[in-house]
């Protein structure tokens, strides 16, 4: 895996202590991690990248506080059980907005249903909603995977839907078009963040999807590459970078001056994706 937590490194004399971190100088929504006496680091999890986050300790008598800027960079991130996960978000597209973070985290399929290794367990379900606290299971996979009611890993109330979304080519084919035109719509939907979006190995399918709504968010064409490509920090998911060379080629018949318009162009002229949509999906992603 390319995850790696952050070591936050303490020497609190053989006292035990208790480390609080936050986005916000006033410590609001700040997360708790244990500092036990015995070890002199701990580990800080699913940091967002290119953000100040403020730090308290305390011990039985003691208040240090303080900051730090994370590093710049793809956000990957860890649920238990799970691999191949990061965050869409922290890129800065072609017109110096940032996507956000925290919105869309993709992955590998957590309910074992293809891959039995690939399953989160009830008890790190809390941690997880805690941290991301998804509101929508956006599945990829096709509903023939499962008979009768599906209830999601991450809880009765996260909502979810089997897309049998496509993967490279298959998206200039007639036979998809509702199900890449139903993805859309639904990315469309405020509603339905932070989601988490997968398909079995959060590779081929969901490599395609993000590539296609990364180029609405007018990404550069070598980050939109570049984060397909990070799917081979995932030895089980490995995907080379020419699999996307067909998409690529495909939406060079398609008006546009750059790939990003020639996606927005297919989405609009070849799927029946709206302007409206697409300014919603937009409106949802970027900040200034």
């Amino acid at each position: 895996s390319a995850y790696r937590p952050l070591a936050f490194a303490y020497d609190l004399k053989g006292a035990e202590g208790t480390l609080y971190i936050s986005e916000h100088a006033d410590m609001t929504d700040a997360r708790e991690f244990p500092m036990p006496a015995n070890r002199t680091s701990c580990s800080v999890d699913n940091l967002k990248t290119d953000t100040t986050y403020y730090y308290t300790v305390q011990t039985e008598g003691d208040v240090y506080t303080g900051s730090f800027q994370t590093a710049q960079g793809p956000r990957f991130v860890k649920i238990p059980g799970v691999e191949n996960t990061r965050d869409i978000g922290g890129y800065v597209n072609l017109d110096g907005k940032t996507v956000r973070q925290g919105l869309l985290i993709r992955g590998t399929e957590m309910d074992g249903l293809v891959e039995p290794g690939y399953f989160m367990d009830e008890a790190a379900r809390e941690d997880v909603q805690e941290t991301f606290g998804f509101v929508y299971d956006f599945d990829l996979r096709s509903g023939t995977l499962y008979n009768g009611p599906y209830q999601s890993r991450l809880g009765e109330g996260v909502g979810h839907k089997f897309y049998s979304a496509p993967q490279y080519g298959q998206i200039f084919m007639a036979d998809y078009q509702k199900s890449v035109r139903e993805i859309f719509r639904d990315l469309a939907d405020p509603e339905k963040y932070p989601m988490y979006l997968h398909c079995t190995y959060g590779a081929d399918r969901t490599g395609t999807v993000v590539f296609l709504l990364q180029g609405l968010l007018n990404m550069p064409q070598e980050d939109m590459v570049r984060e397909f490509q990070m799917t081979g920090f995932h030895t089980k998911a490995y995907r080379k970078s020419d699999k996307m060379d067909v998409v690529i080629s495909g939406l060079a018949n398609y008006a546009g001056e750059n790939l990003q318009e020639q996606i927005e162009t297919y989405l609009l002229t070849t799927v029946g994706v709206t302007r409206e949509q697409i300014a919603s999906i937009r409106e949802i992603f970027l900040e200034e």
